[in-house]
């Protein structure tokens, strides 16, 4: 034995072995022998094997665009949304300064400017929800608001067309908040404990019969959707259902039990308050 490997009582030195470290292979592979992690050699990793495999090479083929492609598509959507986000702005001060023109008008008595700025509000607040991701129901609901605010404004007695678009309004709120109907069946019962008294009032004071079973029919319809707004888990949604319902209740006493001289500027205030409320709720990022 050579000198060098001797120790100095004559001892034997064995030069240390290397122990590497069993690695798990594929299944049906055996096990791979890993040498220590200060070794150069490379030892690929074992593949993805079943469902992995398959995930993987799904990810691996996917269609990928190229560099400058990919970042023009997202410079693209970056200024959708600036575009978007100025276009809700301006719609919404245009709601804010429609709105407060016809309250003033209404106030005023100035039939002209009311004829231009209820019908303005309504179209600027369909600007305001259109400019985002928010759902046809919503839109729908907005734009019978609006045939509702049109016929109920003329001179001339449209209430019945008037109240069947509103109605129809709020069957479109209830199908855009799809609240869970237990929920909603719920807080109907609390709903219903204020509408009914109320409804049974402003019903018992309708002189012509015929208009009695149309205002029922909404009684019911728009006690549904504050129940629904309600069921919805949002505060704006919640405060704007009860401020529209709080306004449709004042037009049917005004109307049909006793004439208040501050109801009409009060009826559009809260119109207008409600229907932004819920519009805030529904309306998408």
């Amino acid at each position: 034995m050579p000198d060098d490997l001797l120790g100095p009582h004559g001892r034997a030195l064995r030069r240390p072995r290397r122990r590497g470290r069993r690695h798990p292979g594929a299944p049906g592979e055996g096990a791979a022998r890993v040498d220590h992690p200060r070794s150069r050699r490379w030892h690929p990793q074992p593949l993805p094997h079943g469902p992995c495999a398959a995930a993987a090479a799904a990810w691996a083929a996917r269609p990928r665009l190229p560099r400058g492609e990919c970042q023009s598509a997202a410079r693209q959507r970056a200024a959708s949304q600036r575009g978007a986000s100025v276009t809700g702005g301006v719609a919404l001060a245009v709601f804010g300064g429609a709105a407060v023109v016809d309250w003033v008008a209404v106030g005023r008595g100035f039939r002209g400017a009311e004829y231009v700025a209820k019908p303005a509000a309504l179209a600027a607040l369909i600007a305001y929800a259109a400019a985002s991701s928010a759902s046809a129901w919503l839109v729908a609901a907005l734009a019978l608001s609006l045939a509702g605010d049109v016929l109920l404004m003329l001179p001339f007695e449209l209430f019945v067309p008037g109240l069947a678009a509103f109605l129809l309004a709020h069957v479109a709120y209830v199908a855009a908040f799809r609240s869970p109907a237990l929920r909603t069946m719920v807080l109907l019962v609390p709903v219903a404990i204020v509408a009914v008294p109320l409804g049974s009032r402003v019903v018992g004071a309708i002189d012509e019969r015929a208009l009695r079973p149309p205002v029922i029919t909404y009684v019911a319809v728009i006690s549904v959707m504050v129940a629904s707004a309600l069921a919805y888990g949002a505060v704006a949604a919640a405060w704007g259902a009860v401020l529209f319902m709080a306004s449709d209740a004042l037009i049917a006493w005004n109307r049909f039990v006793r004439r208040l001289a501050w109801a009409p500027v009060v009826i559009m205030v809260t119109y207008h308050l409600g229907q932004l409320g819920l519009v805030t709720a529904l309306r998408g990022p």
